[in-house]
């Protein structure tokens, strides 16, 4: 086989479209938080290792060529969005603590830009976390529980291990 496969560093990808954020606190213990994106265009413009000059464009080249160039970058979903939720207990028994929850939805995109498109579906995972703000002498702690993907979907395309539990402990000096 003569074909020569060689990677050269450079190149530029583009991406556009809407990132919207809005964050609302309708209380002094509630806390929403709305992400939005819409591409509208994710691509491969110009790649050294993959143009016509480097590759005697045979077919099979030329289908790579055209792939690179025509189809969305790796990982870049035309839609996605979150929405998280987050409560703080300002008095009582459970001043201190806090509480919250998520929704994470992206739409289908692909994996790999090369010849294989292998893609992942639209999926919308949830997630929740809660913890305790106390101080230990004079330094404020924080001690946090998160879970990640608490429907526990595994995922084989992207290695999404299903439900993640993530213990945090931060001292503020």
């Amino acid at each position: 086989n003569n074909d020569l496969r060689f990677a050269v560093n450079g190149g530029t990808q583009r991406a556009k479209g809407i990132d919207a954020n809005f964050i609302w606190t309708p209380t002094n213990s509630l806390q929403l938080l709305a992400n939005f994106v819409y591409t509208t265009e994710a691509k491969v413009v110009s790649d050294p290792s993959v143009n016509t000059g480097n590759i005697n464009v045979s077919e099979q080249n030329a289908i790579i060529y055209e792939r690179r160039f025509q189809y969305p970058l790796a990982k870049s979903p035309r839609f996605s969005a979150n929405l998280l939720g987050k409560y703080d207990f300002k008095d009582g028994a459970l001043k201190g603590a806090f509480v919250g929850i998520g929704v994470r939805h992206h739409g289908l995109y692909y994996v790999t830009d090369t010849n294989s498109l292998i893609f992942v579906k639209a999926e919308t995972l949830f997630d929740a976390f809660g913890g305790y703000r106390t101080k230990i002498g004079e330094i404020p702690t924080t001690w946090q529980l998160n879970l990640q993907n608490i429907t526990n979907k595994f995922n084989d395309i992207t290695r999404d291990n299903g439900l993640v539990v993530q213990a945090r402990v931060t001292m503020q000096f």
